[in-house]
């Protein structure tokens, strides 16, 4: 949740890199109440993103976490994607077998279409759904940030399997073994088919 709210508001990019900021410095930036905002980046400090200058200090600064979002802006991406669309989809999973069952195959009966544009007919891919979401110039915004988010698991070794191919004893299956990587499929296809 702290994540959603400090992606969505763009927090990261309201406390300065090189320095501090006071709660009510960054709140009236992002337009948070004070009070809320420190509840929400206390909670993300238990998970080493942002900290105090010192504790009860009432100065934020970044950690190395909190600044990546600022240093590699794809990063925020990525996480406005997975917070945002595919949040979203996971909690409807259920409620798209109930409607749906196996959908048919169609891209608007998929848990992502349920949660993101339940409105729109049944054939529309998500794709096509992305690139007009928005007015004018935000129009496709959701698509850029997608595209920016596949950057982010294309170019960094943190999300392929290479780890995995190159550690474990795939001799011990035998021969004729076959595997078979279904980890992006069940975390973002099956959601947008």
């Amino acid at each position: 949740m702290s994540l959603d709210v400090l992606s969505s508001f763009n927090v990261f990019s309201a406390v300065p890199l090189d320095g501090s900021a006071s709660y009510s410095e960054v709140a009236s930036k992002v337009g948070i109440p004070e009070d809320m905002l420190r509840r929400i980046l206390r909670q993300s400090m238990t998970q080493r993103i942002f900290a105090e200058t010192a504790p009860g200090s009432g100065r934020i600064v970044h950690t190395a976490a909190s600044a990546v979002f600022v240093k590699k802006p794809q990063w925020h991406s990525w996480v406005g994607h997975n917070v945002d669309e595919c949040n979203r989809s996971v909690v409807r999973v259920v409620d798209s077998i109930r409607r749906y069952g196996d959908g048919d195959g169609e891209p608007g009966q998929t848990p992502f279409a349920l949660a993101m544009y339940p409105d729109f007919p049944k054939e529309t891919p998500w794709f096509q759904w992305a690139a007009q979401e928005g007015e004018g110039e935000k129009q496709g915004w959701r698509m850029r940030r997608f595209g920016e988010a596949m950057s982010v698991i294309s170019s960094e070794g943190s999300f392929g399997s290479s780890a995995l191919q190159k550690n474990y004893d795939w001799s011990g299956l035998g021969p004729g073994a076959t595997m078979v990587d279904v980890s992006n499929l069940l975390s973002g296809l099956s959601l947008f088919r």
